[in-house]
């Protein structure tokens, strides 16, 4: 739900507790958006028995795949879905009218923005450009974690693809430190900053706790 840059961060925090391979983590964290097809219904387990979820489904996630969760990538890619489901609930609230518990529409001050994608971008870009000013966001340094990914079974990706994309993220982080724009200012950062937070303690509770995933 938050962007990639979010994402990759929340990874990367997350990974100061848990001391994984940072790649690993990283590559995990935003593959549920990188499929071959492109259909974040299967990739984010949201069709189970025909019966369709709007939020990311991570109880399913580790119902078929508890057992690759030993493989970091996995854990990234269960923090990419316990990142979507934190954020869909509080970014919702904020933007969207609700109906029977679900996002229904846009709340009128923000009726004028044409589609949810490009919502999300208008609100997210700001905050994403100060993360990569300020430097908070980490580069990839090993293409060849692509090699580790667990077998998804119909959940599929392209290698090249993927190395593209990695290739693609650090030239954009190396941008933004070239310029270092560190006076960048970020409409309601504070929110954004909370929102993140939230986030962050909300993943950590949860693999401590109902995983027993370590992270002291």
């Amino acid at each position: 739900m938050p962007s990639h840059m979010i994402h990759i961060k929340i990874a990367c925090d997350i990974n100061k507790k848990l001391k994984l391979d940072n790649d690993a983590l990283m590559l995990g964290s935003v593959l549920p958006d990188l499929t071959n097809n492109r259909r974040h219904i299967l990739s984010h387990f949201q069709k189970i028995n025909d019966e369709y979820y709007r939020l990311a489904n991570y109880y399913q996630f580790i119902k078929e795949y508890k057992d690759t969760l030993n493989n970091p990538i996995s854990v990234g890619y269960l923090i990419h879905l316990l990142t979507d489901r934190y954020y869909s609930y509080r970014f919702y609230q904020k933007y969207f009218d609700f109906k029977d518990r679900r996002p229904d529409k846009l709340k009128k001050e923000y009726e004028h923005i044409a589609n949810l994608k490009h919502f999300k971008r208008q609100i997210y870009m700001p905050y994403d450009k100060y993360l990569l000013s300020h430097g908070y966001i980490e580069k990839f340094s090993n293409e060849n974690i692509i090699n580790q990914i667990p077998n998804y079974q119909e959940i599929t990706f392209d290698k090249r693809f993927l190395k593209n994309y990695m290739q693609k993220h650090n030239k954009t982080v190396d941008k933004y430190l070239t310029e270092k724009n560190k006076n960048l200012s970020v409409e309601n950062k504070e929110y954004f900053d909370d929102l993140y937070d939230g986030c962050l303690n909300y993943i950590l509770e949860y693999l401590k706790y109902e995983l027993n995933i370590p992270n002291e």
